[in-house]
Protein backbone atom coordinates (compact mmCIF):
# COMPACT_ATOMS: atom_id res chain seq x y z
CA UNK A 1 0.00 0.00 0.00
CA UNK A 2 2.79 2.16 0.30
CA UNK A 3 4.15 1.69 -2.91
CA UNK A 4 0.98 2.20 -4.40
CA UNK A 5 0.81 5.77 -2.30
CA UNK A 6 3.84 6.93 -3.33
CA UNK A 7 3.40 6.69 -6.60
CA UNK A 8 -0.06 8.57 -6.17
CA UNK A 9 1.79 11.01 -4.81
CA UNK A 10 4.37 11.11 -7.79
CA UNK A 11 2.10 10.80 -10.70
CA UNK A 12 0.12 14.05 -8.60
CA UNK A 13 2.91 15.98 -8.26
CA UNK A 14 3.81 15.49 -11.92
CA UNK A 15 0.59 15.55 -13.70
CA UNK A 16 -1.74 17.99 -11.61
CA UNK A 17 -1.51 21.51 -12.07
CA UNK A 18 -3.69 23.63 -9.98
CA UNK A 19 -5.43 26.81 -11.75
CA UNK A 20 -5.22 29.29 -8.55
CA UNK A 21 -8.03 31.59 -9.84
CA UNK A 22 -11.37 32.17 -8.17
CA UNK A 23 -13.81 29.23 -8.02
CA UNK A 24 -16.43 29.53 -11.05
CA UNK A 25 -20.36 28.97 -10.56
CA UNK A 26 -19.45 24.95 -11.42
CA UNK A 27 -16.96 24.70 -9.12
CA UNK A 28 -19.33 25.74 -6.18
CA UNK A 29 -21.79 23.57 -7.56
CA UNK A 30 -20.23 20.24 -7.82
CA UNK A 31 -19.08 20.44 -4.50
CA UNK A 32 -22.18 19.66 -2.28
CA UNK A 33 -22.80 16.88 -4.55
CA UNK A 34 -19.22 15.21 -4.16
CA UNK A 35 -19.87 15.46 -0.52
CA UNK A 36 -22.83 13.65 -0.41
CA UNK A 37 -21.89 10.97 -2.36
CA UNK A 38 -18.96 10.42 -0.32
CA UNK A 39 -21.01 10.43 2.93
CA UNK A 40 -22.93 8.10 1.05
CA UNK A 41 -19.79 5.66 0.38
CA UNK A 42 -18.29 5.83 3.99
CA UNK A 43 -22.04 5.16 5.90
CA UNK A 44 -23.67 3.43 3.28
CA UNK A 45 -20.75 0.46 2.55
CA UNK A 46 -18.84 1.15 5.79
CA UNK A 47 -21.25 0.81 8.76
CA UNK A 48 -23.72 -1.36 6.34
CA UNK A 49 -21.21 -4.32 7.04
CA UNK A 50 -20.84 -3.23 10.62
CA UNK A 51 -23.52 -5.86 12.43
CA UNK A 52 -21.68 -8.56 11.10
CA UNK A 53 -20.41 -9.00 14.25
CA UNK A 54 -16.63 -10.81 12.77
CA UNK A 55 -16.32 -7.83 9.77
CA UNK A 56 -17.50 -5.32 11.41
CA UNK A 57 -13.59 -3.22 12.23
CA UNK A 58 -12.02 -4.50 8.61
CA UNK A 59 -15.43 -3.42 6.85
CA UNK A 60 -15.22 0.23 7.82
CA UNK A 61 -10.91 0.22 7.51
CA UNK A 62 -11.56 -1.03 4.14
CA UNK A 63 -14.14 1.21 3.02
CA UNK A 64 -12.12 4.23 4.19
CA UNK A 65 -8.94 2.98 2.56
CA UNK A 66 -10.82 2.35 -0.79
CA UNK A 67 -12.27 5.92 -0.30
CA UNK A 68 -8.94 7.85 0.13
CA UNK A 69 -7.41 5.84 -3.01
CA UNK A 70 -10.07 6.74 -5.46
CA UNK A 71 -10.32 10.45 -4.41
CA UNK A 72 -6.43 10.30 -5.26
CA UNK A 73 -7.15 8.27 -8.43
CA UNK A 74 -10.17 10.93 -9.21
CA UNK A 75 -7.91 14.23 -8.59
CA UNK A 76 -5.08 12.37 -11.12
CA UNK A 77 -7.56 11.13 -13.87
CA UNK A 78 -10.27 13.65 -13.88
CA UNK A 79 -8.17 16.06 -16.52
CA UNK A 80 -7.60 13.38 -18.50
CA UNK A 81 -10.96 12.06 -19.02
CA UNK A 82 -12.42 15.62 -19.32
CA UNK A 83 -9.70 16.12 -22.21
CA UNK A 84 -10.19 12.62 -24.02
CA UNK A 85 -14.11 13.06 -24.00
CA UNK A 86 -14.54 16.98 -24.27
CA UNK A 87 -11.59 18.27 -26.34
CA UNK A 88 -10.14 14.84 -28.01
CA UNK A 89 -7.26 16.20 -27.16
CA UNK A 90 -7.12 19.45 -29.45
Amino acid sequence: MAIVEITLIVLIWIFVRINLTPSTDLDTQRYPAFQDINVMILIGFGFLMTFIRSYAWSAISWTFLINAFVTQLYILLNPFWEKVLGNGFS
